[in-house]
């Protein structure tokens, strides 16, 4: 899958290179366009075919100055996506967020970070005859790259790559104490490529550069609110904890940044692969500026993800059966966007955004059962308990997860 990450690279090395020349802009910025999505892939296993979502696209902007600007947009798809699961039939995809980076005479290149929702109209397919469909509605959590063209005083060419996470939690839609009858819970992440024109409107004002101001040490508190899939039960949950993070300056606009936070939230399961508390550490970078108070960063940070309790081994031995749990550690990688800012001298408060990728590895759970006992008619002759091995192998899985980290530190 497709990862937003070296878009984020690309971002930096813009970020990388000052700016000399005053531009004027104006405060409102009005775009019309076109929007693709593209397939997704459920549960992390399982490859499920669904056309690309694709369709008009509106988005109003308005500028704080030429670095900082904020955004509405909304995408109406004209095609019809195949009823899977809680996805399908049309998308309604309306997001709102910030946009920061840095523009020169000709090009800009900026990071994006936009909430809101994504509503499908068939989502919910019963088995009546005909079938009885009806809109769903999820959270949408959408971190990107936005490249702007110049190419005229008023008008903007504009090329958008984002990806998009949907909260898609597990629905019951009848339960008996011997049936139940529900979807499960999934985070699906889509690739998305957009492509419009921006028209200016309003007076012009002069906004020259900003002087980034230089980064400093930090550590601070931090607390986490994942939206993560449970793999054995397939189910998603919100779920917070409390951490820490330390920030190391490496140059004006990079910085060393680790961050490892504990979820303590037990799930009273142990699947193959996840289970019980979780545990998270990421160490990586940070790239962006401080303009004044208020830091604007993308974040790439590889790391871990500890599961307390996972399925080893079971054994059964008459009616008594034994089960090994041990902890799991699984491979991770951490990215978004990254909003500090600084209400007096070395205080800050610092906000997280973005997608925490999860990639499980494949694990043998071995299952061993006793058969066989001592004769009951003829005590003298003595069985040998005979012992049945089984393993099941399962296989390789990876899911996003929606992470949002709050934070309160201080910077020498």
């Amino acid at each position: 899958m497709f990862k937003p990450a070296g878009l984020y690279i690309f971002l930096s090395l813009a970020l990388l290179q000052p700016s000399i020349l005053a531009q004027q802009i104006t405060r409102h910025e009005v775009g019309v366009g076109y929007y693709g999505q593209s397939d997704t892939v459920y549960a992390g296993t399982v490859d499920a075919y669904k056309q690309s979502l694709n369709g008009p696209l509106v988005r109003y902007t308005f500028n704080f100055n030429r670095s900082v600007a904020l955004e509405a947009s909304a995408t109406d798809s004209f095609n019809m996506q195949p009823t899977w699961l809680r996805e399908g039939g049309h998308q309604l995809l309306i997001l709102g967020g910030l946009k920061a980076g840095v523009r020169r005479r000709h090009l800009g290149v900026y990071g994006r970070l936009d909430a809101g929702a994504a509503s499908y109209t068939r989502g919910d397919e019963f088995l009546t005859t005909p079938p009885t469909y009806y809109r769903e509605t999820h959270f949408a959590l959408q971190p990107g790259v936005a490249v702007e063209g110049y190419v005229s005083k008023r008008t903007i060419l504009r090329f958008d790559v984002d990806e998009s996470l949907n909260a898609s939690f597990r629905k019951i839609y009848q339960q008996t104490p011997s049936f139940e009858s529900a979807s499960p819970g999934f985070v699906p992440h889509h690739l998305g490529l957009a492509l419009s024109v921006e028209h200016r409107f309003g007076a012009f004002e002069d906004a020259p550069e900003l002087s980034p101001q230089t980064e400093h040490f930090s550590v601070g508190a931090i607390f986490p609110l994942q939206i993560r899939e449970h793999l054995l039960n397939q189910d998603v949950r919100v779920e917070g904890g409390g951490g820490a993070w330390i920030g190391i300056p490496l140059w004006r606009f990079l910085s060393a940044d680790v961050v490892a936070f504990d979820i303590p939230h037990d799930d009273h399961t142990a699947g193959s692969q996840d289970g019980g508390t979780s545990f998270s550490a990421f160490a990586g970078t940070k790239i962006g500026f401080h303009l004044g108070r208020l830091g604007l960063f993308v974040k790439g940070r590889p790391g871990i993800a500890r599961f307390s309790r996972t399925e080893f081994d079971t054994s059964q031995l008459g009616d008594r059966i034994y089960i090994v749990d041990k902890p799991q550690v699984q491979f991770a990688l951490d990215t978004g966007g990254v909003i500090e800012y600084t209400p007096f001298r070395h205080a800050v408060l610092r906000f997280e955004a973005g997608d925490a990728f999860i990639h499980y590895h494949g694990h043998t759970v071995t299952d061993s059962i006793s058969v066989g006992h001592a004769s009951t008619n003829s005590p003298a002759v003595n069985r040998s308990p005979t012992v049945v091995v089984e393993s099941v192998y399962y296989p390789p899985a990876h899911n996003s997860s929606i992470l949002f980290l709050t934070g309160l530190g201080w910077s020498f």
